[in-house]
């Protein structure tokens, strides 16, 4: 069941295939953080729809000012609202939330794909 439904296909095609392609390290808890231990990037999902969509990323890890929501051009470009709401479990919960229970990425895309 979709509960936004008026995504843009062509972003999300893009961003399922993004978090398909191993191309990015699953990390929690903000759009995108530094691996203390090995400097690596690790993003949540929506900040794989941050790198999708070619934003700046600021040296602490934030997009556009934003460190846990989408920043307000690319939920506007993507169609979305700044933490899109998902079906999981039987429950509404935010796309991010999803992740950060830990989801992984190739789950959260095809929860995207059914949903948004």
């Amino acid at each position: 069941m979709a509960t936004e439904g008026r995504m843009n296909p062509d972003i999300k095609a893009q961003w399922v295939e993004a978090l398909e392609s191993s191309r990015y390290a699953q990390g929690q808890g903000r759009l995108c953080t530094i691996d203390a231990d090995t400097g690596k990037l690790k993003f949540c999902c929506l900040g794989v729809l941050c790198e999708v969509l070619g934003v700046e990323r600021d040296e602490d890890g934030s997009y556009g000012g934003q460190v846990h929501l989408l920043p307000k051009s690319v939920a506007d470009a993507a169609g979305l609202t700044d933490s899109p709401i998902v079906q999981r479990n039987g429950f509404n919960m935010s796309i991010a939330s999803v992740n950060d229970e830990g989801t992984s990425f190739a789950e959260i895309a095809k929860i995207i794909r059914e949903q948004l």
